[in-house]
């Protein structure tokens, strides 16, 4: 089951308001929410960035595959945009990247405080530094779950989607941390979420 765009009512709110907000889709009551990177407009891109589309298409079947082999409940997840799509030229600039994202901070926490998810999946730089209000290296958070006190909710950093799929040999790393997401799903959404090892210990006498 692949996450499904869910269409929005029409709104008497000017297009250009409309594009200027991150986008949303997927369950209307989500216990997860992935919070994905910005697509960003680079020429020669099989898929130029949609703003009512928060996800291209290839990312969102790679997730869906990933989502797919290790478990994880689609239909109560969503995907959200941690700010509108930018330019090659704002993501090749940290302060333009973080400028457009801190532009639109307050509807990226109304979004996440409407849906109430019980589980933050922050992915990549930008997702993660949008959740977290500020800069984030992606690959030092990575696969260590916190619990968010703004959100209420355990946030759980892993590397970005256009990161992993650009770059192969990073997968194996973004294939663990999957396996990390499940197990805190089946643990009710819990930062207890490690394995414990009971042991039993006996006197053997016969050895």
């Amino acid at each position: 089951m692949a996450l499904k765009l869910k269409r929005k009512p029409p709104s008497s709110k000017p297009a250009a308001t409309k594009i200027d907000e991150p986008d949303y889709f997927g369950s209307s009551h989500p216990e997860i929410v992935f919070v994905v990177d910005p697509m960003v407009g680079k020429p020669g891109d099989d898929e130029a960035p949609n703003p009512k589309r928060p996800i291209t298409s290839k990312q969102i079947e790679f997730l869906t595959n990933y989502c797919k082999q290790h478990d994880i409940p689609l239909s109560k997840a969503g995907i959200l945009r941690a700010c509108p799509p930018v330019t090659a030229e704002q993501w090749d600039s940290d302060k333009k990247t973080t400028d457009h994202r801190k532009l639109h901070r307050d509807h990226f926490v109304n979004v996440i405080q409407k849906r109430k998810p019980k589980l933050i999946v922050a992915m990549g730089k930008t997702g993660a530094s949008q959740v977290v209000n500020r800069a984030a290296k992606i690959t030092q958070m990575r696969g260590t779950p916190v619990y968010s006190e703004e959100f209420g909710c355990v946030v759980f950093p892993m590397l970005g989607l256009t990161h992993v799929i650009r770059i192969p040999d990073v997968e194996p790393t973004f294939n663990a941390d999957m396996g990390t997401l499940k197990k805190i799903i089946d643990t009710g959404y819990s930062l207890e979420y490690q394995v414990k090892v009971k042991t039993d210990y006996r006197w053997v006498t016969d050895i």
